[in-house]
Parts: C-alpha cells; sequence; structure tokens
C-alpha cells in the first residue's frame, strides 16, 4: 500500500531547529535594543538632587569592553538607569551636594543592594560637564584610574551590580544632606561650588559623548544577519512547501493508478460464470493419466487458462499483492512465491502453487505454461494412520495409479512417456500430522 511520508528526515529536523533556535537568540538579543541584559534603576529617594558616575565592563568572546562616564543627575524621587550599553558589571559612584553646597562623593548603598565594591576601587571622572568614554577594558582602566588627569577627580564606587536577563532592578537610594570634605582634597578647594556639573545630552549630541561604535556595528551586523536568517527560513520554508506539494502530488497520481490495478486485479479474481468454468472443472476420477488436473490445471496449459480454472475452483489472491506487481504473470514470477489459497471452514484449508515458464521461442512476457502445481490440503483436526489410508486410496482411485509405488509415507507414480509425476505427500513435521501435498510435474 502506498503510504506518504514527511520531506525531512529525523537527523535535518534537529539541525533545522537548532539553527532556528539560534537564529532567535539573536533576535531576541539585539533587536531594538543594543543589549539582551534586563534594565537597572537607581531610584533617588532623598529630598535632593544626586548625581552618578560609572565604570563597567562586558565580556566578550573577542576582547572585554569596557565604559566610563558621567555625571547623570537624578532628581528627587525619579529614577535613573544604570545599565549603559549591556555592561555586565557596573561599578556606581555617587555625589551629591552637602549642606554648605560642596560637591561631595559619599559612600551611598541602596537599601537593597549588599554588593561592595572589589575589583574597582576608585576610577576618575571629569565632573564638569557629562561624558562616556568607551574602549577595552585595559585602555579604559589605564586612562580612568588613578592618578587622574587633569581636570579629573576621583569616584569611589559605593556599590556595583550585575544585571540579570530575566528581571529588572529598582535600587532604592535613601540619603540626607551632609557636612563633608570632597573625597579629591584641597585641590579644588575646599568652599568652591562646581555649579557647572551637568547632565549634558547623553543621547550622542554632544562632543563629549563618545559613542558606542563597534558596539553599534555588531548590532547592525546582527541586525542584517537575522533578518537574513528569516529571509532564508521564510524561503527553506516555501522550497519545502513546494516540495511537499509535489510529492503529495505524486502520491495521489500513484495512489490513483494503484487504485485502477487494484479495480483490475478483483475483476480478475472474480469468477466466471457456470457455462465458462464447467469445461475446467476438475473431474472425480480419471481413466487416462494425460487427462490428469489438479484444480482442473494441467501440465503445459497456458498461464491464463490455467488461472481461469483454478478461480473456477474456488481459490484466489490477495488483490493488494496483484495490484502490487501489476500483471498475474510477475506475480508468479516474483521472489515471494505467491499462492492461490481456498478456505473451506475453520478447519479446513487448501494452499495452491504453480510454477511458470516461458513457451518455447515465445515472446518473453508474451506467453507462459504450467510447469509444476502444488496442492497442500490442511485439516486442523488431525490426521492419524486410519483417516491417511483413507486419502491414499482415494488418490489411488481417483488418478487410476494401480501400477505407483506406495508406501505408509506416500504414493508417487511416474509417466516415462509424457515426462510426468504424481505425488501424494504428508507432512510429518507435526504430531499429529495436520497437511499434505499434492504434487504434480514436470513439463518438458
Amino acid at each position: 500500500m502506498l503510504s506518504y511520508k514527511p520531506l525531512l528526515s529525523p537527523a535535518q529536523n534537529i539541525l533545522y531547529l537548532i539553527f532556528l533556535m539560534t537564529a532567535t537568540l539573536l533576535l531576541f538579543s539585539y533587536s531594538g535594543k543594543v543589549t539582551a541584559s534586563s534594565e537597572a534603576y537607581i531610584c533617588n529617594k532623598g529630598n535632593s538632587k544626586v548625581y552618578f558616575a560609572a565604570m563597567a565592563w562586558k565580556k566578550n568572546f573577542r576582547a572585554d569592553r569596557a565604559l566610563v562616564e558621567g555625571f547623570t543627575p537624578i532628581e528627587a524621587g525619579k529614577c535613573a538607569s544604570i545599565v549603559p550599553y549591556g555592561m555586565d558589571k557596573i561599578y556606581i559612584s555617587i555625589f551629591m551636594y552637602d549642606k554648605n553646597g560642596r560637591i561631595t562623593n559619599p559612600i551611598l548603598v541602596p537599601t537593597n543592594s549588599s554588593h561592595k565594591p572589589d575589583f574597582i576601587k576608585q576610577f576618575c571622572v571629569r565632573p564638569q560637564y557629562a561624558f562616556r568614554r568607551y574602549s577595552n577594558l585595559a585602555t579604559i582602566q589605564k586612562n580612568y584610574t588613578p592618578p587622574c588627569p587633569k581636570g579629573y577627580i576621583t569616584a569611589k564606587p559605593s556599590f556595583y551590580i550585575r544585571p540579570s536577563k530575566n528581571q529588572d532592578y529598582i535600587l532604592n537610594l535613601n540619603h540626607e544632606p551632609r557636612s563633608t570634605t570632597p573625597t579629591w582634597g584641597a585641590k579644588y578647594g575646599k568652599k568652591r561650588r562646581l555649579q557647572s556639573i551637568s547632565a549634558g545630552k547623553r543621547a550622542g549630541q554632544s562632543d563629549h559623548i563618545q559613542e558606542n561604535k563597534a558596539q553599534e556595528r555588531e548590532r547592525k551586523n546582527i541586525q542584517e544577519f537575522v533578518k537574513a536568517t528569516k529571509k532564508y527560513a521564510e524561503q527553506r520554508k516555501k522550497r519545502q512547501a513546494e516540495k511537499n506539494a509535489r510529492r503529495y502530488k505524486a502520491y495521489i497520481a500513484k495512489s490513483n493508478v494503484y487504485k485502477k490495478k487494484l479495480e483490475v486485479a478483483k475483476k480478475q479474481l472474480e469468477k466466471p460464470g457456470d457455462a465458462s468454468c464447467s469445461p475446467l472443472l476438475e473431474k472425480s476420477s480419471y481413466d487416462e493419466f494425460e487427462e490428469a488436473t489438479i484444480a482442473g490445471v494441467k501440465i503445459n496449459m497456458d498461464l491464463n487458462t490455467a488461472h481461469k480454472a483454478i478461480i473456477c475452483h474456488g481459490f484466489t489472491l490477495d488483490p493488494k499483492l496483484f495490484a502490487r506487481y501489476g500483471s498475474l504473470t510477475k506475480l508468479l514470477l516474483s521472489p515471494s512465491r505467491p499462492k492461490y489459497f481456498k478456505k473451506i471452514n475453520e478447519s479446513v484449508r487448501y494452499e495452491l502453487e504453480v510454477v511458470i515458464r516461458p513457451y518455447q521461442n515465445a515472446q518473453r512476457g508474451k506467453a507462459y505454461r504450467i510447469i509444476s502445481i502444488r496442492k497442500r490440503i490442511f485439516d486442523l483436526t488431525g490426521i492419524n494412520n486410519d483417516k491417511w489410508q483413507s486419502i491414499q486410496d482415494a488418490f489411488v482411485k481417483k488418478y487410476d495409479l494401480d501400477n505407483a509405488r506406495r508406501t505408509q509415507r506416500f504414493v508417487y507414480y511416474l509417466n516415462r512417456d509424457i515426462g510426468q509425476s504424481l505425488k501424494l505427500d504428508p507432512d510429518l513435521r507435526r504430531n499429529p500430522m495436520t497437511s499434505y501435498t499434492i504434487s504434480f510435474c514436470c513439463g518438458r
């Protein structure tokens, strides 16, 4: 029977799923934002403005990337994002005015954070305007760790965070105005009011804000890759759908051909009318050995007539097997050696096997004849010695084989004039015996 199977093998499906999963991860990592990290915020819970500066870095398969930036104001009661460019670890330094109007760098830790600075103890920031510098970790550490260049001051980090991809951070910063001296010493003057501290323009609109060009290129490349991946997946899906459609169309065509062959097979297995079958029926007894038949079939009888005689005697073949091979000749010549069968009742059934050969000088595949017939009788009720003797007697009487060689096990007769033999054999593989065979052979 025909069947329809999917286009891709299990191994190909697994590889395709891995490819799509990788592309999906990249898409979610780089679409809309530069980073796949969640957001982290500092919320100013005090009554006055605070500023923060940050030094951060990100692990990369090529090289560690880092940045330093400041000053970012946070109004009282407001929050500000502190995850610049998707960094993996961010050190935060807090700045605020004391009661005397001096900018200070207190150690303020959010109430819901306990991460104390471990790797970076100080870094350099420029308090006069907003700035950002982005480079590899070694360059950032070299240029922005004390001793600080002219115009820069040291910043002590209050805490650090490691953003998670699964949740947002909201860090609550509580504080009160204090009276302390600047952490960078008397160089700037203890009473100096740094009025020039400003948030600047954080979206690349200031000359002091350095854009992350490498990250932007990477994001663009990833977006192009994801776009190409989507396009490839769509094209591949389309090609697969077209292949499946062609394959299904071929399957339907083959199925229709098979159905027609099955109808032809069933017709050829239909029993002809009584008028057609009457000349082919097996006799109850034979006076001449040359007239002997099994199920109406003689040695050297042409295949079509023999098939008709077998069908007339109530035998049949599997129509699906018949349709699969397409013709009776191909079926009987196949390695499967199919057998005609006939069921009498639940205990008794017959099998009939014929061997065919082409006529001499006949066109191949056009004219075949019977050279051997083998009929096997199954009797599940069992065949004892008395019953076997009765079967032998009936066999000898039917075919007039008084001159046959007869033993308790078999009956064998050979007609040397025409080169044909007839034999009755028991099947002794089971005890009690449940089957026996009548064999008619052989055509010259």
